[in-house]
């Protein structure tokens, strides 16, 4: 998994990877394999959007091998939702931690998203 976001830094920092191409792949399929669970919380999100008659996917695998929580089509832009509960947080505050900053600022690289 760490190997898999090394060689997404390096796409990020230096425009291309620093992997074996086969090493990459199975880096990418490793990453990519981590099971999702959906809490109350992101299936009332669903439910919302469903009744504002918002377009979006569930659980979308980008091309960076991250998972996000819904794809939302909003006059032809794609944003990437993420529902993200306490453990995403530094203590009580409302400031993310490393590796959620980390998560979010290279989907906005890498697959050119704006993250919510």
């Amino acid at each position: 998994r760490q190997l898999h976001q090394w060689n997404l830094w390096a796409k990020e920092r230096m425009g291309k990877g620093v992997l074996p191409l086969d090493v990459a792949e199975h880096c990418l399929r490793v990453f990519g394999s981590e099971e999702t669970k959906h809490s109350r919380f992101e299936n009332d999100v669903a439910r919302v959007l469903h009744n504002m008659g918002v377009s979006f996917e569930v659980e979308v695998q980008l091309n960076s091998g991250y998972s996000i929580d819904f794809l939302v089509s909003i006059d032809q832009r794609k944003i990437a939702v993420e529902v993200d509960g306490p453990s995403h947080f530094i203590g009580q505050s409302k400031n993310q931690s490393r590796q959620t900053q980390l998560k979010h600022r290279q989907i906005r690289v890498l697959d050119n998203l704006t993250v919510v």
